[in-house]
């Protein structure tokens, strides 16, 4: 409703009813190559974000060049360590961090199987949204539904439309 000042939107709340009647995606009803946005967050659910080269790693426990690994593997072993830390705070963000962790790799592993697309996608010459990369994305998520999830609703942003500017 336009009068209140819920931050959900349709597309959050038909995720919070699969979710609530028995649906238990592996990544997400609602997926977002756009950026964040009140469409899809729901009362109980969030969408998954993705860029336009896929699901994007934490850097420190993916970067093993340095030091022959050592920073990852040490930063690796602070998140596992942290899972069952006593402090709620650093438990929640080492479990958030390892379902993430295990959200990538299941998003481009399911990338990998499917392969890439040979549709090439334009750009928008006047827009800053990079729209033909971000439908690229969600084109190959749809390709990659089988190591996914079914059923899934996209959040593309293609911008440039103020003309309050250089009138």
């Amino acid at each position: 409703l336009p009068q209140t000042t819920e931050r959900t939107g349709w597309a959050g709340r038909i995720a919070d009813l699969y979710v609530k009647n028995g649906y238990s995606p592996r990544l997400a009803v609602n997926i977002t190559i756009g950026g964040s946005n009140y469409w899809q967050e729901g009362a109980s659910t969030q969408p998954y974000t993705l860029g336009v080269n896929g699901a994007p790693t934490l850097d420190v426990t993916s970067q093993t060049f340095y030091r022959g690994g050592a920073r990852a593997q040490a930063a690796q072993d602070l998140i596992n360590q942290g899972a069952t830390d006593a402090n709620l705070m650093t438990a929640e963000f080492a479990n958030i961090e390892l379902s993430a962790a295990s959200k990538v790799s299941t998003v481009n592993s399911a990338f990998s199987a499917a392969g890439d697309l040979s549709t090439t996608f334009p750009s928008f010459p006047g827009f800053d949204s990079n729209l033909g990369g971000q439908l690229h994305e969600v084109a190959r998520t749809i390709k990659a539904h089988a190591g996914l999830d079914s059923r899934q609703i996209f959040f593309v942003r293609l911008g440039g439309f103020d003309t309050h500017n250089n009138e």
